[in-house]
């Protein structure tokens, strides 16, 4: 054991001291060494600790002793499978040279009267329970069916992983329907995700790496007690940053005191920031000033210096050559990647794959009827029987080659799925000689489909898999940004034809050319566009709207020189500046103060859509149907005012003496009536909002939701021959007046601009511009589509799948 060789090493007891210790002397040496405790419960100081080693123990060496005081630090740490009392029976059988587990016969497991997790016997259940039931007591149901649910789940381990847990109810939702609809299968297949084992180099740096975590943390949790702060795990994050850029803000060079350090002065900052996909760890995180941080935003160092301030740049990249290669890299890379999740997916995916088939277990009496299939077997299979090729007609990326998986159709997981159904274990024997011949030639060993014809094979599996619709969930939780971070000034005394209602601050630096018009002080507004024309050459058009610069980089390079409010005397230097904007969703941030600053509510949650009977000019009846846009910062009011509620009438009802029946009853009743009040989609108008007619509640429409499109308004599309699309509601855009929409298939990863147009429902139509000029430069656009509310409701036909069918103009 690693324990036993650090201890018996020369630097501590030594290898003829050690040896002599029984079993339970050493044992007893580790337990005091690591919990600092003795028998009776007490806690042993190191004084006492120190007369401990050398008159108990007889280590005589001062020096030895004083290293036995802080060999903890260097000793194994984590958790082991077995408990300290089942390790005391499996040694002395694993010393007669059995193995842990094995053969029943023979292995010291079922020598010590154990049996492995995978023999345990339950009693079989008819349909996969909730993994909730795991923690009730058995004792205390009095249905026999949850009964026995309970006490078959009582073999699982316990779940703490939320990935994992979420990845087992849909589990248990799909394997129920299936056996609701076709009884229990005969044998379910789990594919298994490919994974390689640490090496014993990995795990010693792992242990070295935890070991240096440990005692940094130590060091920061002292550090930050001496100045008077509380040891947050932030404060110590802070700390640890700041020692490894050696006390100063890699964005200015400034030295960083311990009161800037813990105080209000400095952030946290990402090096590559989340919005462009850099991941939260610390080697993505660096300490520096806040003002440093505002003036950074959500770009990497390269998109902020590198064209405005090259020099500081390049005093940046310096003053960072002593950070870890890592971390230094970031300094270098252009811009962020959003798909860093990816690895933590995989890990999840693995935990996942071999809990599912213990959980999937509980459907049968033993455990051959469920059977895993590796990763690797079902690539090489797929690629053997031409399946790769089944998904290269309607949502194909530019960069697809042939015979390789297209991974932008959904549908591709269905396709895993049937290779995983049709593999068994006289075709993994195949596919093993075939890949041990390494010869690309038919003969008999060829892993061929298990199908009479290829052919028919070939054909029969196109048909079943384009046929599939993708199943897609929801989203209706409550997630992201209620608002934007900027704060916005709200103008009053407005030009009679000015629409612009909002003030905000930004750098002068970062103005584009339409913004340099909106600068709110006249003063100002008019030397920047005097200094632009008489120093850059950038003028404005006739009509006093627009700025012609021939360079897109010209203005930017133009305002990121120092501007000088009085440029004759060189002085007040303007570095921001105040525009005018136009929105129309900002909302005050403090409804019932004068002068509130104003806000921009973030994405859309849901939308409403409404209809009633309106009288046009002739007098005849019109059906008017309108959308209505719902904000996340307006769900989450509304479920903070349910649940505050809740809890209030919780409170009174702790005060009365019910009985755990009537107690349970009025929860519920609490809780119905709370969510009836303030429900998550209102399905009312106010007067003003209907224009005082009987407005009629058509669907409500949530990110994910299934939607049934059928188009008549194209020239080849007639009432006889509709064109039927299966789409995914994305978003809605209020300003825009505009909805997205998703192909059912597509699996394409958003682009970060894409994201932004999905995510914020005020895209401006410079924002719109920008992604056109994308799409003509050839770049492929993701599979969605913008539609607007009036186009959609009168000239496109909409059901809701399983719910609603509104009646189409």
């Amino acid at each position: 054991m690693e324990t036993d060789s650090i201890l018996s090493g020369k630097n501590y007891f030594g290898s003829s001291l050690w040896k002599k210790k029984s079993e339970e002397e050493r044992n007893e040496i580790v337990r005091i060494l690591c919990e600092r405790i003795d028998k009776q419960g007490k806690y042993i100081d190191e004084e006492r600790l120190r007369e401990i080693i050398i008159n108990d123990w007889g280590v005589t060496d001062s020096e030895k002793a004083d290293n036995l005081l802080d060999v903890v630090d260097k000793l194994p740490r984590g958790r082991l499978s077995l408990s300290r009392k089942a390790i005391v029976k499996l040694l002395p059988f694993m010393r007669e040279g059995r193995l842990e587990s094995g053969d029943p016969k023979s292995d010291a497991l079922h020598a010590a009267g154990y049996t492995r997790p995978d023999e345990r016997r339950w009693e079989r259940v008819d349909f996969l329970p909730p993994l909730e039931l795991k923690y009730r007591n058995p004792n205390k149901i009095g249905d026999e069916k949850t009964r026995k649910a309970v006490e078959s789940l009582k073999n699982l381990p316990a779940i703490t992983n939320p990935v994992v847990r979420q990845c087992l109810n849909e589990v248990r939702k799909l394997v129920n329907a299936i056996i609701r609809e076709y009884g229990r299968p005969d044998l379910i297949r789990v594919e298994l995700a490919r994974e390689a084992k640490a090496t014993s180099e990995q795990r010693k740096n792992i242990r070295n790496n935890n070991t240096n975590n440990q005692k940094a943390n130590e060091e920061a949790e002292n550090f930050i007690l001496e100045q008077g702060y509380r040891p947050t795990f932030e404060n110590k994050l802070r700390y640890r940053l700041w020692k490894e850029q050696g006390e100063y803000c890699p964005y200015t060079q400034k030295p960083i005191s311990p009161a800037q350090l813990l105080g209000s002065e400095t952030d946290i900052d990402h090096i590559i920031p989340r919005a462009q996909g850099g991941e939260d760890a610390r080697m993505n995180k660096v300490v520096c000033f806040r003002s440093a941080n505002e003036d950074k935003g959500n770009k990497t160092p390269w998109q902020w210096l590198s064209d405005t301030d090259p020099k500081r740049y390049e005093k940046i990249l310096a003053a960072v050559k002593s950070l870890p290669y890592a971390k230094r890299m970031r300094f270098n890379q252009h811009e962020g990647n959003l798909d860093q999740f990816v690895n933590r997916q995989l890990n999840d995916t693995k935990y996942a794959s071999r809990y599912v088939k213990q959980y999937l277990n509980l459907l049968y009496d033993n455990k051959d009827h469920v059977q895993c299939v590796r990763g690797n077997q079902t690539a090489a299979l797929r690629h053997h029987w031409g399946l790769n090729n089944i998904l290269h007609e309607d949502i194909v990326p530019d960069d697809l080659h042939e015979d390789q998986k297209n991974r932008a159709d959904h549908r591709h997981h269905a396709v895993d799925a049937l290779v995983i159904a049709l593999t068994n274990a006289k075709i993994i024997q195949k596919l093993a000689t075939w890949d041990k011949l390494n010869k690309m030639i038919i003969s008999e060993n060829n892993p061929l489909p298990p199908w009479p014809s290829r052919e028919q094979f070939d054909a029969d599996a196109a048909e079943s898999i384009r046929a599939i619709i993708v199943s897609h969930a929801p989203q209706r939780r409550v997630r992201g940004q209620l608002h934007e971070d900027t704060n916005y000034g709200f103008v009053e005394n407005r030009a009679p034809n000015d629409t612009r209602n909002l003030v905000r601050r930004k750098p002068l630096a970062d103005l584009s050319a339409s913004e340099v018009l909106c600068i709110r002080d006249q003063t100002i507004r008019n030397k920047v566009i005097d200094y632009l024309k008489e120093k850059h050459n950038i003028r404005i058009n006739d009509k006093g709207t627009k700025m012609l610069c021939s360079n897109k980089n010209a203005l930017k390079k133009a305002l990121s020189q120092p501007f000088y409010l009085h440029p004759e005397e060189k002085r007040t230097i303007i570095k921001k500046v105040r525009i005018l904007i136009t929105q129309g969703t900002a909302v005050p941030l403090y409804p019932n103060r004068p002068n509130s600053p104003h806000i921009i509510p973030g994405k859309t949650h849901h939308i409403r859509i409404f209809e009633w009977i309106e009288k046009d000019k002739k007098g005849n009846d019109n059906l008017v149907r309108k959308v209505f846009f719902t904000t996340q910062m307006e769900v989450n009011q509304r479920l903070s005012a349910r649940y505050r509620q809740i809890r209030r009438q919780m409170d009174e009802l702790s005060t009365l003496h019910l009985s755990p029946e009537d107690r349970e009853q009025k929860i519920r009743e609490i809780r119905r009536n709370a969510e009836h009040q303030f429900p998550l989609v209102e399905r009312t108008l106010s007067p003003e909002e209907s224009r005082g007619h009987n407005a009629k509640f058509v669907m409500s429409l949530s990110q994910d939701e299934t939607l049934e499109i059928t188009e008549y308004d194209i020239d080849t599309i007639t009432e006889e021959n509709p064109k039927t699309t299966l789409v995914l509601y994305k978003t809605g855009a209020a300003t825009q007046k505009q909805l997205y929409f998703s192909d059912i298939r597509s699996a394409y990863k958003k682009t970060k601009k894409k994201d932004d147009e999905q995510d914020d429902q005020d895209n401006n139509a410079e924002e719109e511009n920008k992604d056109t000029s994308k799409e003509k430069s050839g770049k492929k656009p993701v599979e969605r589509f913008s539609v607007s509310p009036k186009r959609i409701y009168r000239k496109v036909h909409i059901d809701i799948l399983g719910n609603i069918h509104p009646a189409r103009n």
